[in-house]
């Protein structure tokens, strides 16, 4: 945060009070009580998430790609941030190759890890995980394609008060600025968008992990209104 605080035309003290304020922000703060459910590798992806942001707006883009694989390389479900970033790259940047490259890889790399790695050791051989999602789909392909087949059920699942709720706690705790720059904000959406189709509404909640990926970027959004991306 620190890091990248200075190319948005904040000055010293102003990118040290950014930083300081991440490590205040309740979004932030709460995950330590998450840790009464045992340590969740999607915390391991946060930092990296904030460093692939930041070094692609500075145009690092090696430190781009190495944060990019860590994070892909904690857990399969970060590939939804890593898609949104592609798709920020992708359609606000000139980095458009970069993007679909992102896109591309994050996408396959979700395959591979759900398709063929997971299932050949889990005792079920199966992709486990997917049955948090209920009879919308029994599978990862079966979700895709319920994006279609079954888009009332989505369309009820995505305006529960569940998902309205943690959207606007995770908004309001930064005063709204992500709306300000809109199109960084937006790489959020994909990850938003898998966790509030749980079947169970309780896990969409501050009080859990699912979320903690969308933390880094919603909040560069907020401190990099200053400037256009």
């Amino acid at each position: 945060v620190f890091w990248r605080a200075p190319t948005t035309g904040f000055s010293a003290l102003a990118a040290t009070l950014a930083a300081v304020a991440w490590r205040l922000s309740p979004s932030t703060s709460r995950l330590i009580y998450c840790n009464t459910y045992g340590f969740q590798f999607l915390y391991f992806a946060m930092p990296f998430v904030a460093l692939a942001v930041a070094a692609l707006l500075r145009n690092k883009m090696l430190l781009y790609w190495i944060s990019v694989g860590l994070v892909l390389l904690s857990k399969e479900t970060t590939a939804s941030i890593v898609f949104g970033i592609g798709l920020y790259a992708l359609l606000f940047t000139p980095r458009r190759l970069t993007g679909a490259a992102t896109v591309v890889l994050s996408f396959a790399f979700l395959l591979v890890c759900t398709q063929i790695i997971i299932p050949h050791y889990a005792a079920g051989q199966r992709y486990e995980r997917i049955d948090l999602y209920g009879d919308l789909a029994d599978s990862l392909p079966d979700l895709m394609t319920a994006l279609v087949t079954r888009s009332g059920d989505i369309i009820t699942l995505l305006g529960r008060g569940e998902s309205l709720h943690l959207t606007s706690l995770l908004l309001c705790v930064i005063a709204l600025l992500p709306f300000l720059n809109w199109r960084l904000a937006l790489a959020a959406l994909p990850t938003f968008f898998f966790l509030f189709l749980l079947q169970n509404g309780d896990w969409i909640s501050i009080k859990f992990w699912h979320h903690c990926t969308v933390l880094p970027v919603l909040f560069l959004a907020a401190i990099s209104f200053t400037r256009r991306e």
